[in-house]
């Protein structure tokens, strides 16, 4: 959570986590395209001798529909955490795509638990949290021949997403609602013959429960 401020430089994280995954593609698929994926995570943060435990759970759920090639994605989560929550290292932090500019991760960060697009980076924090996200993703167009030898395209696609995310749900004076929309598209690239890279712009509109709206734009080019 880079953008959020302490008074400490150094701490100890310990961490446990579960995950089960049984997802199956078509022929032709860029992406899982039906199945389920969960994980139940424990974590404990060790801060100038004091404990900030926490715990966070996810579940996705994904659904053929008539279009080849285009699956419709339910992605859930929720969790909390523990401790003195004047303190930056008792809460969870939300907001953003999370993709850099040049990148070797996930391309699609967008459906990570702490993601969500529209809003700046980590700027939304609460101690307990639920959001819930939908995501359609469009066939993917596979190109022939488009390009050069040291510069072509394979495939290119486009997802749309939206969601909902409450925070601070135990404390109804201080409970959050946020609302996004949005789409992203990735277009999978080989430079020079060898390199394999995929291009991602998105865009996404959030508003929270005083309408208040925000927008974003993300560039990214992963490298592989």
């Amino acid at each position: 959570f880079q953008n959020v401020f302490t008074t400490f430089d150094r701490f100890l994280v310990g961490r446990t986590q579960l995950n089960y995954k049984r997802v199956v593609k078509t022929l032709g698929a860029v992406d899982d395209e039906k199945g389920t994926k969960w994980r139940l995570v424990g974590q404990t943060n060790l801060v100038n001798g004091v404990l900030f435990p926490r715990f966070y759970g996810q579940w996705d759920q994904g659904f053929l529909t008539p279009l080849r090639n285009s699956p419709v994605w339910l992605r859930t989560t929720a969790g909390k955490s523990f401790g003195d929550r004047q303190s930056p290292f008792a809460s969870y932090y939300f907001g953003g795509f999370g993709n850099n500019w040049v990148d070797h991760q996930e391309i699609s960060r967008y459906r990570e638990y702490y993601a969500f697009p529209g809003v700046r980076l980590n700027e939304i924090g609460a101690t307990d949290y639920s959001k819930t996200t939908v995501e359609w993703n469009l066939p993917p167009k596979r190109f022939a021949d488009f390009g050069t030898t040291s510069l072509y395209c394979n495939w290119a696609r486009l997802s749309l997403f939206t969601g909902m995310l409450a925070g601070n749900l135990a404390r109804p004076g201080e409970r959050q609602l946020f609302g996004n929309v949005g789409a992203q598209l990735d277009v999978k690239l080989v430079l020079a013959s060898y390199l394999n890279a995929t291009f991602s712009v998105g865009m996404a509109a959030a508003q929270d429960r005083t309408g208040r709206r925000t927008s974003e734009l993300m560039v990214s080019l992963k490298l592989q």
